[in-house]
């Protein structure tokens, strides 16, 4: 199919947003062709969630042009936004679990045959020609949604909007949750779409991705559009990308340094649960352990396991030569081993609480005052002190104990997350997708963090699916596959290619 490259679907002309204290958007203008795809990238608080939502028309802009094939228009809400063929694709999937993949497509269209009854013969012929255009052919349409994997139920939303004529896609962090594998078949996808003259806006964190699908590629930056990249003729570098995203130069995008390696801290052995079998591995003080795997590998099981959050058949642990038997994360942490998990918003974090009580929720009997356990108070003025300390350490943006943490970005909320480990004496942290779904320069503060963290004398494990952050951060890496340890090494001896190697076994 020929495009027509002169032809614009979206132009947006010096778009300004304003909220109370702060401008989000200072005279953004885009020019979009059909059928192009256009990555859009910037460090959180730099505008893209913003604009997303003008486009979408979830917000109004308070001054410019929004011009849609060639009229300019106003667009009132999502629903007005669907009716001009404008679709959202969200990073947390909206689709009820119980239906049918049948009725999860053909939710709305209304298919009658005869006696006005459901025409279902023709609402699953519907259904497998939307399952075609996104490639999930082997999709059986009478499954329920809540059996397929993360990354089918994002390319259902897809395959929906092109059934309802769908011209332009907007992708917001859609392969945050995935693995390298699924990453790269919805990526695969949109090529596919692009040459069926689908038009496309994709916002991702993943650097590597946007320049591998993107023909163009905006950067904003506080506000304001400061970069805009042809993609097409030469593929652009990621550190040109991340320099005009975040205005400075990251010289160690891991700033990994060597230090001394103390002594073993934390020992497994011949850990088994009904997806683990026979893990074995040592952490010594000062030293990052890498554990590396695919989606469904069982890494984060691991950590889980330790902790007591899922049932052992066996396996022993021990804490500095001291062998222990973990029931709960708290007791762990009385321990001195503390586990951020892979989904801070549903594991880790206390969205309705603020910053300083997420941060010490995990010692409150370290704040305790009082004769008893019952007769006892919050040493407020000591809390507030340890916050105090915390919050300038690990930089938290806006440095406000009392903002509700659900009014930070991912980054700084990770952050938070980090900074419970500091408020009591910690051995071991175990980190689960440390920087996952947040912005590069986040990424390099909390890669910072934790070279802190093994600089206090921690051990640290480092889980990740993420082949360049294990290689990049870590002195040691295992590799899991199928629930087992597949290669352990250490990075001088290996490189990202073979750990991706042995990952895929």
């Amino acid at each position: 199919m020929e495009l027509n490259k002169d032809d614009k679907i979206l132009v947006l002309e010096d778009i300004w947003k304003r909220f109370p204290g702060v401008i989000a958007l200072k005279g953004v203008s885009l020019n979009i062709e059909k059928g192009e795809i256009v990555g859009l990238v910037g460090e959180n608080g730099a505008g893209k969630s913003t604009l997303l939502k003008v486009i979408y028309g979830i917000l109004k802009p308070d001054n410019g042009k929004i011009i849609w094939k060639g009229k300019e228009v106003h667009i009132d809400n999502p629903l007005h936004a669907m009716a001009l063929g404008i679709f959202y694709v969200p990073q947390e999937i909206v689709l009820p679990l119980n239906i049918t993949v049948m009725e999860a497509l053909t939710l709305g269209y209304h298919v009658k045959g005869y006696f006005n009854l459901v025409d279902k013969k023709y609402m699953m012929s519907l259904a497998k020609e939307m399952l075609s255009v996104v490639g999930l052919d082997n999709v059986d349409p009478n499954e329920k949604v809540g059996n397929l994997s993360t990354a089918s139920r994002q390319l259902l939303l897809v395959a929906r909007a092109i059934g309802m004529n769908a011209e332009l896609l907007i992708y917001d962090e859609p392969t945050s949750t995935l693995g390298p594998k699924e990453a790269e078949n919805l990526l695969n996808n949109m090529r596919r779409l692009k040459n069926r003259g689908i038009t496309q806006i994709f916002v991702s964190h993943r650097i590597e991705e946007v320049i591998s699908v993107a023909d163009r590629i905006i950067v904003l930056r506080d506000g304001y559009k400061v970069a805009e990249i042809d993609n097409k003729e030469k593929k652009a570098q990621p550190e040109e990308v991340i320099k005009l995203m975040i205005a400075r130069d990251i010289k160690e995008f891991y700033p990994k340094v060597k230090l001394s390696i103390g002594n073993e801290i934390l020992l497994v052995k011949n850990l088994k649960t009904k997806t683990l079998n026979d893990i074995s591995f040592s952490v010594r003080g000062g030293e990052i352990l890498g554990i590396f795997g695919l989606l469904g590998s069982g890494i984060y099981e691991i950590p889980k396991a330790i902790i007591g959050i899922v049932p052992r058949i066996r396996g022993e642990i021990f804490m500095e030569n001291k062998r222990v038997d973990f029931k709960s994360p708290s007791e762990a942490v009385k321990h001195g081993l503390v586990y951020i998990p892979e989904d801070r918003r549903v594991m880790g974090l206390f969205p309705l609480l603020p910053a300083k009580h997420n941060i010490t929720i995990s010692s409150l009997d370290i704040f305790r005052k009082g004769l008893t356990r019952l007769l006892s108070i919050i040493n407020t003025k000591s809390e507030y002190n340890t916050v105090s300390k915390l919050i300038k350490m690990v930089n938290l943006n806006p440095p406000e104990p009392d903002r509700k943490i659900m009014y930070f970005s991912g980054g700084n909320q990770q952050k938070v997350l980090i900074s419970r480990a500091f408020t009591r004496p910690v051995k071991v942290v175990m980190l689960s997708e440390p920087t996952v779904g947040i912005d590069v320069g986040a990424k390099v503060e909390v890669r910072k963090l934790m070279i802190e963290l093994a600089r206090y004398g921690c051990g640290i494990v480092l889980i990740s699916n993420d082949v360049h952050e294990i290689y990049g951060m870590s002195d040691r890496v295992i590799v899991i596959s199928k629930g087992r340890i597949v290669y352990e090494t250490s990075v001088e001896d290996t490189n990202a290619e073979q750990l991706l190697l042995f990952a895929s076994r």
